[in-house]
């Protein structure tokens, strides 16, 4: 019975919460991409060397600005995207055009 309750308020969880529209009404799944919504953490890039020796990845934000920096730090949920912790990864997964 505790499975079915777990399960339950999983799946309750996952269908209600999330980013609200203008009204109160929820955003269509088009208008929200991915990267805005759920649970993601930094992980070490595992592949890819650098000039220094060590794993690391362009910071898409970066290069969206402009810049050139890469970082040992990416998002696995996004696909494996390069960011700097602080602060692209937290632009990158609240602004939608970052």
């Amino acid at each position: 019975m505790a499975k079915f309750h777990i399960s339950l308020i999983r799946e309750m969880v996952e269908r209600f919460a999330g980013p609200k529209g203008r009204g109160g009404g929820r955003k269509s799944e088009e208008d929200v991409p991915l990267r805005l919504s759920g649970r993601h953490f930094p992980k070490l890039v595992t592949s890819d060397a650098c000039k220094s020796g060590l794993p690391c990845k362009a910071c898409v934000v970066c290069k969206n600005k402009k810049k050139r920096r890469e970082t040992r730090y990416m998002c696995d949920e996004c696909g494996g995207v390069g960011l700097c912790i602080v602060p692209c990864f937290e632009i990158f997964h609240t602004q939608k055009n970052y």
